[in-house]
């Protein structure tokens, strides 16, 4: 088992016995607390590895818009009360589709850069939908930095709110980094209750006795070890 999300901990094991699938998914579900379910599970190939083999996640965050937050919704929705306007947050929206540097909008952004990652992310979808007493975002893209989805809603937000506009969001997108790491954004970072990871594409594999590089080294898990060949 392996981690797909930066915050998830101690996920990937090996074992010398053979699983069954439908053995390890009751076994799983036995110990899991009860907000967490396993519908799933399948053979892949030795040398897979989630962060390396992704070609896309899709994630969805839902806001609460009516005056009282709905109890029912309290966990899965931030609580964002008066008008919004929506022409505004679809422009905004709009704005970060395509390959941009979204260091501005990363949580851990000096940490980030001292590092030497990349912050270059390419979005391919951000829709915006009215759903009943809220709204939902839609964002689908390559990879994404930490805390970035929730500071991309939080600016379409504050556009939609007028405090900031999608200029201002053009130039965060599109200004060097090395210069304005210290540029603060003007708008608040949204709550963590109402985002969720819907989707995590994975590209095409070979039958999963197969090795996916065999032109690398790979140790007797099967593990790549090294790329030099």
């Amino acid at each position: 088992m392996q981690e797909c999300m930066r915050w998830d901990r101690s996920q990937a094991f090996f074992s010398k016995r053979r699983l069954n699938s439908e053995i390890l998914i009751r076994a799983l579900n036995s110990v899991l607390p009860k907000s967490i379910r396993v519908f799933e599970a399948r053979m892949i190939n030795p040398d897979f590895f989630v962060l390396a083999h992704t070609t896309g996640k899709t994630y969805e965050y839902k806001i609460h818009t009516g005056d009282v937050l709905d109890p029912l919704t309290r966990y899965d929705r931030m609580h964002v009360p008066g008008p919004l306007n929506l022409t505004k947050m679809r422009a905004a929206a709009e704005a970060m589709i395509g390959k941009h540097n979204f260091i501005h909008f990363s949580g851990l952004k000096s940490v980030t850069m001292r590092q030497n990652r990349s912050t270059i992310k390419t979005i391919t979808g951000f829709n915006i939908t009215e759903i009943e007493n809220g709204v939902k975002f839609s964002i689908r893209g390559d990879g994404f930095l930490y805390h970035q989805v929730r500071h991309m809603v939080g600016a379409v937000i504050a556009c939609g709110k007028s405090s900031v506009d999608v200029c201002y969001l053009q130039d965060l997108l599109c200004c060097d980094p090395v210069n304005n790491e210290n540029r603060t954004p003007r708008w608040k970072m949204c709550d963590a209750q109402g985002l969720c990871l819907i989707n995590i594409e994975i590209m095409e594999l070979p039958d999963p006795s197969k090795l996916i590089h065999p032109e690398f080294e790979h140790d007797e898990h099967g593990r790549v070890t090294s790329i030099d060949k």
